[in-house]
């Protein structure tokens, strides 16, 4: 009943997406990542701090008094810097920031080519007739452990938030899987479905380098953990772009939720206040936040990975040899597979990919597989249930201590669990 009310839900919005996908080809790039997050005291309002300030107020998150503001059409972007040190000094406003960008760790790692081409970031893809071992088979179900970790865990669910590109739900994968179809925080509609447009909207010579990534982390939580319910929101668009206040607004509506785990395969050149308050949130909540490290290939992860209540994941391939694109440093929590990770991919197809992003999704089943071996204590990142890791010392003997407490191990991890209860 569940999978045939979910098709019902899907086939109702198919109409929608249709016509969202033609405007989004027949209009020019978007420019709803400009703008301002405007936090305002108690006992003010956001009319009032706006005043005299000729901007406006498009939306809000609900339950906070924080906004997202924008100038009138074709505002200079430096006109916002003065209108900025204005909102600042308000005393109305508790704070106002820029509406930082957004994206997936795989997308900021393309390169652009002399003209724009389809899915570079891609290691493979798989459109044949693929069979169900190399999917439940591959290393990164073997060497975590995961079959029998599902297993030990009583077949217990939890409500995993994959904040993304949306998915595909009509993939054979997610049936019966999904908590809800989402939401769309970029279209701001139900459904996070997971769309490409054909246009390279960003510029970089790369056309829907992003598509499928949501439906592909999904895909690998699933794979981790087959008991856990996916819980998707959309707010990457198909080249990977989003912005700060529609991950808070994802975040937030994940803990109101009632998730346990919250899956953040991306990554913000800057930090974000916006975001970073609402993962205080998560975390108050006893929601376990995990996010990619980076696919820097260099020493310091990035942001929100980088918060301290946050589990930052790096990747390694199948020897537990870092990989070559993974970011490292002493913010790391743990570290698991992210090297050839193979998932599903929109239209029923299936894709190998690699990233710190995969990595994510590996570590939140087995996190989420935690959470459901123990529904009445939700571990912290820093209990040792984390900890129940494959040392990589030996294998990365110049990388000791900055790669977490090693490689994820879920059977170890639930067992660990299970006996702190």
């Amino acid at each position: 009943m569940y999978v045939s009310l979910q098709r019902a839900a899907l086939l109702l919005l198919l109409p929608a997406l249709a016509s969202a996908q033609k405007l989004r080809q027949s209009s020019s790039p978007p420019t709803r990542w400009d703008g301002l997050v405007v936090e305002v005291q108690p006992g003010s309002s956001i009319a009032s701090v706006l005043q005299g300030t000729g901007l406006r107020m498009v939306a809000s998150i609900a339950g906070t008094s924080t906004y997202l503001v924008r100038a009138q059409a074709g505002t200079p972007r430096g006109a916002l810097v003065p209108l900025l040190r204005q909102l600042r000094s308000n005393p109305g406003a508790r704070y106002a920031a820029p509406n930082a960008l957004g994206s997936s760790p795989e997308s900021n790692s393309c390169r652009p080519g002399p003209r724009p081409t389809a899915q570079p970031c891609t290691v493979a893809f798989v459109d044949g007739t693929p069979t169900l071992a190399e999917y439940t088979g591959q290393p990164a179900v073997t060497n975590v452990q995961a079959a029998q970790a599902a297993a030990l865990s009583g077949a217990r669910s939890s409500i995993v938030a994959v904040i993304d590109t949306g998915i595909d739900p009509t993939h054979s994968v997610f049936q019966g899987r999904l908590l809800s179809l989402g939401y769309d925080f970029i279209e701001d509609r139900p459904g996070a479905i997971d769309i490409a447009d054909g246009k390279d909207t960003n510029g970089n010579g790369s056309v829907d380098e992003a598509f499928g990534h949501g439906t592909h982390i999904a895909g690998t939580i699933a794979l981790i953990n087959p008991y856990a319910k996916i819980l998707p929101y959309r707010v990457l668009d198909s080249d990977g772009i989003g912005s700060a206040f529609q991950v808070a607004c994802a975040i937030h509506a994940a803990v109101d939720t009632g998730c346990d785990v919250i899956n953040l395969s991306l990554s913000m050149t800057t930090r974000s206040r916006v975001v970073h308050e609402a993962i205080d949130r998560a975390e108050e909540a006893g929601i376990v936040v995990v996010s990619s490290a980076g696919n820097t290939g260099g020493k310091g992860v990035t942001f929100p990975a980088s918060l301290n209540d946050v589990v930052a994941v790096a990747a390694v391939d199948d020897a537990d040899l870092r990989a070559p694109f993974s970011a490292f440093g002493l913010r790391v929590g743990l570290s698991a597979p992210g090297v050839g990770i193979y998932s599903a991919f929109p239209g029923e197809r299936w894709a190998r990919w690699s990233g710190t992003s995969m990595a994510s999704a590996v570590a939140s089943g087995v996190v989420s597989l935690t959470t459901s071996s123990v529904p009445t204590l939700l571990p912290d990142p820093k209990e040792p249930t984390l900890e129940a890791t494959v040392s990589l010392s030996s294998a990365n003997p110049l990388l000791v201590g900055l790669l977490g407490t090693g490689r994820v191990d879920a059977y170890e991890a639930v067992e660990e669990a299970l006996q702190q209860n």
